[in-house]
């Protein structure tokens, strides 16, 4: 925690299948471009939210499991939720497909950059800002089988670089991108 914000310099120590396999990525790209001069720009994206976000991802699990809750009439809307006291870096997926056209066309070949906001926003204040939508009341419930052991208590980006280099800048607010994902995933009128 006391390396936030993370930069593209730092030095990487993937702790998960999922964490190794997109390390392991990058320095195959890198190698591409250094031994073979491949054009490559390499994305580091956070976790991207908006309408569409999958059930595979925290945010898409819990709309999946507010959209079961709120289908049963008459009884209050309880959703199980892992930690919601770890932050994270969100960025809507809007801002994303803007920062990957303007690094495809940026002539950045071989670097990487964050794709995030720069801040962090802890679990609990997303999913507020998620229940916010509901004309029901949602009531989360911290569920101990869906803690991770491996989850870090905060993880946000530099987006320095990214602004310095490509004059990016993310334009879609944490509560528009999640208001967009209710209402793909939902509905307004839930």
């Amino acid at each position: 925690e006391d390396e936030m914000p993370i930069c593209e310099t730092h030095p990487c120590n993937p702790i998960t299948p999922y964490g190794i396999s997109k390390h392991g990525m990058v320095l195959a790209a890198i190698n591409f471009f250094k031994d073979y001069g491949v054009k490559i720009v390499i994305a580091r994206p956070f976790n991207i939210i908006g309408a569409g976000i999958p059930p595979s991802l925290v945010i898409g699990a819990v709309l999946s499991r507010i959209k079961k809750a709120l289908s049963k009439a008459n009884e209050p809307a309880v959703i199980s939720v892992g930690n919601i006291d770890t932050e994270r870096d969100f960025i809507a997926v809007e801002d994303v497909v803007d920062a990957y056209l303007i690094m495809i066309r940026s002539d950045c070949w071989g670097e990487v950059f964050n794709v995030c906001s720069g801040k962090s926003y802890s679990i609990r204040s997303v999913l507020q800002l998620l229940a916010d939508n509901s004309k029901q009341k949602i009531e989360f419930l911290e569920d101990a089988t869906l803690i991770r052991a491996t989850d870090v208590k905060r993880v946000y980006g530099s987006a320095e670089k990214s602004r310095k280099m490509l004059e990016f800048k993310p334009k879609i607010s944490l509560a528009s991108a999640l208001t967009a994902a209710w209402n793909e995933a939902i509905g307004r009128d839930a």
